[in-house]
């Protein structure tokens, strides 16, 4: 049996098939790269198996040491031994002092765990501080407990309230502070009025 010319004109039915055909073979290739296109874009944005994308996914947290319930030392702190900054752990004194606005816990109580000492300024004030995070000045008033030998480098719990900080002027005749001191006491306007300082044993 003679096979089908191919230079014979196709008809109707024959041209209405092979148009649908190709019409159906560019649809899904162009299926094809829209799947990988969102794909790609997906991966991007939010990643999957654990990783966090390029551009808003989730990125991996810093670990952050448990408080140990037998001594409560470490808490709030990051593995790096500084002061976390997502006021989960250590009390309110972590999200304090990392706060920009510390005017707003005026009133508030404060407490914080092994925060180190980043500065003195005479007997009776010294800054604390972490990493990143701008040094706040605590002040011991009247009665205070203390077994803490206050150093720059030395660790101290602490436990106290937030109170309005003087001015730059009064700062410096109350507490001796420097005019560098006093004026950022003055800019924070808010500091540590301390009622127990306790020195760690790290």
């Amino acid at each position: 049996m003679a096979s089908p010319d191919p230079n014979k004109p196709l008809g109707d039915r024959d041209r209405v098939e092979r148009e649908v055909g190709a019409r159906v073979g560019y649809g899904w290739i162009w299926i094809w790269i829209a799947v990988i296109i969102i794909l790609v874009i997906w991966f991007g944005g939010f990643g999957w198996g654990g990783y966090g994308g390029w551009w808003w996914g989730r990125r991996p947290q810093t670990s952050v040491v448990q408080p140990n319930p037998a001594n409560g030392q470490n808490a709030g702190l990051a593995t790096n031994g500084e002061p976390s900054t997502n006021g989960a752990l250590g009390g309110a004194g972590v999200q304090i002092l990392a706060s920009a606005n510390k005017q707003a816990f005026i009133g508030k109580p404060f407490s914080i765990l092994d925060v180190p000492v980043q500065q003195t300024d005479g007997n009776q004030a010294f800054w604390i501080g972490g990493h990143n995070v701008p040094p706040m000045l605590v002040v011991r008033e009247g009665n205070t407990i203390t077994n803490a030998n206050i150093q720059q480098g030395a660790r101290v719990n602490i436990t106290g309230v937030i109170a309005r900080a003087p001015s730059a002027a009064e700062a410096r005749r109350m507490w001796k502070l420097s005019d560098n001191d006093a004026n950022r006491l003055e800019q924070q306007g808010a500091y540590v009025q301390a009622s127990q300082v306790e020195a760690t044993q790290s």
